[in-house]
């Protein structure tokens, strides 16, 4: 047996108390009846080794991008004025794969994804993500949106710097470099068991979603398991050591247990099959019939611990004859805990909090749980009894689980939703339902809201008029002209009713008089003149019964409008036209009011006395 390093014995007593871990997989959208808030501590893993870059030559190539750790150190904003230093580049780093893919390191979160080079442009595509609550002070979002505007890269010396689109500003990187451990001045030598490592497993639990236990083993032959009940009492930490045996199996003594020395050692012989450990000398009081079968987890990025007050990632209440059914909860299903060991025959990764814990009240015939998603999820349910369900494929076509619990018992149920891969994300939708007609094979979202779909943002309205509103009006009206002289046929008037519906506000107006008409007219003139003479003036009035505006379209095409004869004064509208030609002339009222016709007179004179009676603006 290797000699236990005290130090480092007290080391991994303080890691243990900290490393309550989960892999920090879920994520949670929705807004549900009730949801624990409880931040979550986290504890880093340790960095893997970083790829050697290639300095004997000018890094020039795409393969120099390659397989290396790259850590961000810095952001140059182009202007100089949101510069940033990054304190641990050690949690913001990425690793271009010569598969095309890229594997990101964003403070507690992790994402995966593609890259694409062509000389020196380079553009990253964001995948999948993990979306755990990393602290106030993090700049994981700022990194991942900033890894998505990336379009070149250039290598200054040994630095890799991404340049972001528009010349906003350029992430300079370094290349990382694998932590040698020191003991006595000399480096320490490498594990040649290949057991140094951390495992974890979920045992079955009849008063908690099931028992997390993490076994650590060190390479100075210091090991220790923590077991937490995931009920809100403490966890167990016990401490020990490890050797291997003659037959090559681990054989773990744990001599303390939070913190008290066992009389004898707590012995559990271990036998190593790929990255699993499964027990085969063992005190079955303690880990019953099914044994202890271990994982080991990913040495890279930072594993979220979990805190004993946190059971669940949302909690429910839900009671028989609940009046949001189908309840919808949107989840990431996915991790890195292994549910064959809690269920025989159950093959799927979930993470160690369930998605959803449901308290149910009531009696109902049955209660329904399935997951919608785009990929291969599985399922698992914890009844109030302790019983676990499982469900993979729904059928041979429908890739998507559901369980169905009949006469189901009030209590506590704990839901998980896995992936086939290890730490693979699965976004999607869990519905819980009690209603025959909701069906998982025929579930859609768009049937539950019913409403057409209508931008959130509506465009401005496009106001510009057809021209043809204008030039083609004298040709629509199909009235009696009015015939006008200087003479006895100096004055003509016509009772009209507006009820225009084209808005006069983008029309072109030319001459003097309003920058801009207003209000809304039909495409045919009102009255239409012909007039014959040399007096100095023609005017146009409307007298009616609300605020009106008055267009006029002479022989020439030009356009007049006017809205008050006396701005503040006199609401009916007013045109001089000085020196009018022979023609015709179309006269068109606008109502700016379109709930209601509007009635009145036009008049057009020579008689330059003549004014529109005065229509008073409402105080």
């Amino acid at each position: 047996m290797k000699q236990p390093n005290i130090p480092r014995l007290l080391l991994l007593f303080g890691a243990l108390l900290a490393v309550l871990t989960l892999a920090a997989c879920g994520s949670v959208s929705a807004q549900p009846m009730q949801q624990s808030n409880t931040p979550t501590p986290e504890l880093e893993a340790a960095a893997a080794p970083a790829s050697d870059a290639d300095t004997s030559e000018a890094a020039s190539t795409p393969e120099a991008l390659l397989d290396v750790l790259w850590a961000w150190q810095s952001f140059a904003d182009q202007s100089e004025v949101n510069d940033i230093t990054v304190n641990d580049p050690a949690q913001y780093t990425l690793t271009f794969g010569s598969d095309g893919t890229v594997a990101i390191k964003a403070d507690c979160n992790n994402a995966a994804g593609t890259f694409t080079v062509d000389g020196s442009s380079l553009t990253i595509q964001i995948g999948p993500m993990t979306m755990a609550m990393c602290p106030e002070d993090s700049l994981s979002d700022q990194y991942i949106a900033m890894l998505g505007d990336v379009v070149s890269y250039v290598f200054n010396e040994d630095d890799l710097v991404l340049n972001l689109k528009a010349d906003a500003g350029n992430m300079i990187f370094a290349a990382g470099e694998a932590e040698a451990e020191e003991a006595g001045g000399e480096e320490a030598a490498a594990d040649e068991t290949g057991f140094v490592g951390v495992y974890r497993t979920l045992l079955p639990a009849a008063d908690s979603p099931g028992r997390l236990v993490t076994l650590t083993i060190a390479e100075d032959g210091a090991a220790g398991m923590v077991t937490d009940p995931l009920n809100g009492q403490p966890p167990i930490i016990e401490v020990g050591e490890w050797e291997e045996t003659n037959e090559g199996a681990l054989q773990v003594s744990l001599t303390e247990r939070n913190g008290q020395a066992y009389l004898q050692p707590s012995v559990i012989t271990f036998e190593m099959n790929g990255n699993r450990l499964t027990a085969i000398a063992y005190d079955a009081t303690e880990y019953g019939s099914s044994g202890l079968n271990l994982r080991k987890q990913s040495e890279t990025g930072r594993m979220s611990a979990a805190s004993t007050a946190k059971r669940a990632l949302i909690d429910l209440d839900l009671e028989a004859g609940f009046a949001l059914d189908p309840f919808i909860v949107s989840v990431n299903g996915g991790g890195e805990i292994d549910v064959s060991d809690l269920i025989e025959d159950c093959n799927g990764f979930v993470n160690v909090n369930p998605v959803v814990s449901l308290d149910w009240q009531g009696d109902a015939e049955f209660v329904k749980a399935f997951f919608v998603s785009d990929h291969d999820p599985m399922m698992v349910v914890q009844t109030p009894n302790g019983e676990y369900l499982c469900s993979d494929d729904a059928n041979s076509l429908l890739l998507d689980p559901v369980l169905k619990i009949t006469d189901p018992p009030t209590g506590r149920y704990n839901i998980w939703v896995g992936s086939y891969a290890e730490n693979q994300l699965i976004p999607g939708i869990l519905v819980l339902t009690t209603r025959p007609d909701v069906d998982l094979g025929t579930f859609a979202l768009g049937s539950l809201i019913r409403r057409p779909q209508v931008p959130e943002i509506l465009p401005e309205p496009e106001l510009r008029i057809d021209p043809t509103v204008v030039t083609e009006a004298l040709a629509r009206f199909k009235g009696d002209e009015i015939v006008m002289d200087e003479t006895d046929n100096n004055t003509a008037s016509a009772d009209v009713a507006s009820e225009g519906e084209i808005p006069a506000f983008d029309i072109p107006l030319e001459g003097p008089g309003e920058l801009q008409c207003t209000g809304y007219i039909s495409d045919t003139p009102d009255m239409v003149i012909d007039w014959t003479g040399d007096a100095s003036k023609l005017a146009f009035f409307f007298e009616g019964d609300q605020d009106a505006t008055l267009i006029v379209i002479g022989p020439d095409g030009r356009v007049l409008c006017n809205d008050d004869a006396v701005a503040g004064e006199n609401l009916n509208p007013l045109i001089l036209v000085d020196a009018p030609q022979n023609g015709r002339y179309g006269v068109v009222v606008g109502r700016l009011n379109t709930d209601e016709p509007l009635n009145g007179k036009i008049t057009v004179t020579a008689v330059e006395s003549v004014q529109p009676n005065k229509l008073a603006p409402a105080q």
